[in-house]
Order: C-alpha cells, then sequence, then structure tokens
C-alpha cells in the first residue's frame, strides 16, 4: 500500500472526533517491532510524548527509536493489512491497530498540557511567558504598527482626516478666535515663509496642505495642535501666553515638525490599540485611518512620546537655522508655558510634551550639529 507523509494528515481534520484529545488519554499502541540490520521482530508499543512518537519494547520498556510525527511516514489503511510506521535508521514498527495510529497521528498539539497540569511552577510559568508576551507586544507591538500605519497612509486620506478631525474639534470644543486680526497676518507671514524652507528641505513631504487656524480655546487653554495632513491650530490662548511673534515662531515650527512626521496619525493610530493593529496586518487602511478620524477630539489629549518631541524639536531647529530666525526661542517658549501647566493640568502645550530640560539639551545638539 502506498506511503503518506504525516505533514499532509495533519493539516486535515483530526479522525473519530479526536478533537482536543490528550497525549496521555490516547494511551500507547500495541505492535511490532522489525528490526532493519537484523530482521528480528520484537512486541512493541507506540506513544506519543508531545510531539514525538516514542517506540518502546513491549518486554523490559527500553527505546527502540523516535520519530517527530510532522516528519513520519506511515502506510495508508488498506483492507486487513497492518500499517507501518518508519522509524529512521532502525527498523519498522507494523500494527493492526489502524485507528489507534491514527489518534496518534491526529492528536491535536494541546497534549503538551498534562506536562503543565503536573506541575504549579510549570503552570505559573507559562502564565508569565504568556503575560511577558502581551506586554512586549503592547509596549513595542503596537507602537511600531502605528508608525508603519501612520506612513502607509495615503495623503488623499490623510487630507480627508484633516478635514473631518476640524470639524470635530470646532464642534466640541473650539470657538472662532478672538485674537487681533493684525497679529494674526503677521503670524500667517511667518508661517507661510516657516512652510517655504520645510519645502526646500531635501526631505520634505510633497504635497501636504500647511494651513493655519486660529481658534479660542477655553478647554484646552495655551495650546497648538498638528492635525493629520497639515493643518495647524494655534489657540488665543497660546497668543496670549506668548506675546512676542518669534515665540509662536518656534511653536509653529516644532508643530511642522510633527506633521511632517505624521505624528498625530502615529498616536491616533497607537490609540486604537490590538484593533488598529489587526486590521493593519489585514491591510484594511481605510477602516484603519477612519478609526483615527473618529479620535478627532482625543487629538487634544493623546500623549506625545519622547522620540516625537526630539524629532519635532529637530525639525525646529532645522528651520529656524534656514530662515535665519534663533533655534533657542523654542527653549524659550517652552520656559514660559512651564507656570501655566501648573494651573491647568493636563490640558497645556507644555503639559503634552515631556523633559524640559532634555528637549533643551536635544535643541542645542541639533543647533551645533546643523550648524556644522
Amino acid at each position: 500500500p502506498p506511503s503518506i507523509d504525516v505533514k499532509r494528515r495533519l493539516q486535515g481534520p483530526a479522525l473519530l472526533g479526536t478533537r482536543g484529545v490528550m497525549a496521555n488519554q490516547l494511551g500507547d499502541i500495541a505492535g511490532s517491532y522489525v528490526d532493519a540490520s537484523s530482521g528480528r521482530v520484537v512486541p512493541a508499543r507506540l506513544s506519543l510524548d508531545g510531539g514525538v512518537l516514542v517506540l518502546r519494547s513491549a518486554d523490559d520498556g527500553s527505546v527502540l527509536g523516535e520519530v517527530r510525527r510532522e516528519s513520519a511516514y506511515v502506510s495508508e489503511p488498506f483492507g486487513h493489512l497492518a500499517r507501518k510506521l518508519q522509524v529512521a535508521g532502525s527498523g519498522t514498527f507494523e500494527t493492526d491497530d489502524s485507528a489507534g495510529l491514527d489518534l496518534l497521528l491526529t492528536a491535536p498539539i494541546d497534549a503538551v498540557a498534562p506536562w503543565f497540569e503536573k506541575s504549579a511552577k510549570r503552570m505559573a510559568l507559562a502564565l508569565l511567558v504568556a503575560i511577558g508576551c502581551l506586554a512586549a507586544a503592547w509596549q513595542w507591538g503596537v507602537p511600531v504598527a502605528a508608525r508603519v500605519a501612520a506612513d502607509r497612509t495615503p495623503l488623499a486620506l490623510e487630507d480627508q482626516l484633516a478635514q473631518q478631525s476640524l470639524q470635530a474639534l470646532d464642534a466640541a470644543q473650539l470657538q472662532t478666535s478672538n485674537a487681533p486680526l493684525g497679529r494674526r497676518a503677521g503670524l500667517e507671514v511667518i508661517f507661510e515663509e516657516l512652510v517655504v524652507a520645510y519645502g526646500e528641505l531635501e526631505d520634505a513631504r510633497p504635497g501636504v496642505h500647511f494651513r493655519l487656524a486660529f481658534r479660542n480655546a477655553p478647554i484646552l487653554g495655551a495650546n497648538a495642535i498638528a492635525l493629520p495632513g497639515g493643518p495647524i491650530v494655534v489657540t488665543d490662548q497660546l497668543l496670549e501666553e506668548l506675546e512676542e511673534d518669534f515665540l509662536v515662531a518656534a511653536v509653529l515650527a516644532h508643530e511642522i515638525g510633527h506633521v511632517h512626521h505624521r505624528h498625530s496619525l502615529e498616536s491616533a493610530y497607537q490609540a486604537a490599540g490590538a484593533n488598529g493593529l489587526l486590521l493593519l496586518i489585514q491591510g484594511q487602511m481605510t477602516e484603519l485611518s477612519q478609526q483615527a478620524a473618529n479620535q478627532g477630539v482625543l487629538l487634544t489629549s493623546l500623549s506625545t512620546s519622547r522620540r516625537m518631541e526630539r524629532e519635532a524639536d529637530i525639525m525646529a531647529v532645522r528651520l529656524s537655522l534656514k530662515t535665519g530666525r534663533n533655534p533657542l526661542d523654542l527653549i524659550e517658549a517652552l520656559d514660559r508655558l512651564t507656570p501655566e501647566c501648573e494651573e491647568c493640568g493636563q490640558t497645556s502645550w507644555f503639559s503634552t510634551h515631556p523633559g524640559l530640560d532634555d528637549r533643551a539639551a536635544t535643541i542645542r545638539r541639533a543647533m551645533k550639529d546643523f550648524r556644522d
């Protein structure tokens, strides 16, 4: 009768309804072992130990041979003929118990469960390993996937997200700006200079639609928000805290850095968590992006990582140098906004941007690098 590769057998449904059967519940099957070198035939028993088929002498229990189940070759059932299992380098196991052999060949690999059940320590170790894997996936897997998703989002879809996010914010937290028209016009000119300088960078993202929007935001307080696709919202409260335009310019350069690196998208995708990761794996970018758009109002509360702030600060240094401004203005702006953070808790621009001392050091290092 023909022989089959057990790999193909294992891919099909388990025979005789053996789903969930444990290896130690299957028991051994009886047969005979034919030694390849001497031709000697001895009574033998075959059992499954984890994923290994183990052949032992029926007389003294000594091991006659082993073979991994996925690499075993066994003859197909054929009438009343004995089934044969080849044991590489030693011999052949023959048995009339065809059904029992099928059970050993198709039992799920959860047969290792009894090994764990025998020891509380093993169970505890398995639980710790599982928790560790979940924690690692959340700590590193989701953030990495969020960054990949942000990089893969088409620009047209990002523009759509920008419009939806701004509409959501306007409906929930933002009001018409009361800032003086003259000052807003002056900041528009500064913003345009920064955008032009950005477009001249070798690594500038093509096609980004930068736009400056002024809003009154009593709830958000002194804040600037970089939305997906290019819109940057500056609140009246920020303009009140930073009375000098050169300080606001430093903040705008920083926010352009967030747009360049797509940080708001990344944060929104990361907030989508495991479900967002699943959508990314499945390639469902449209649905994943829609979830990001639904984060709209949440964009104001999403925390930024030290990496994001470092990247945005470095871009601010580059744009400041390119437009003839002082990169240290950003440090002064951060310092000016620090007292506001103590009063408004988690709502100010500074409160969501960690590590002032570290950031100042990053800015000074970037100044040296790009000037050199």
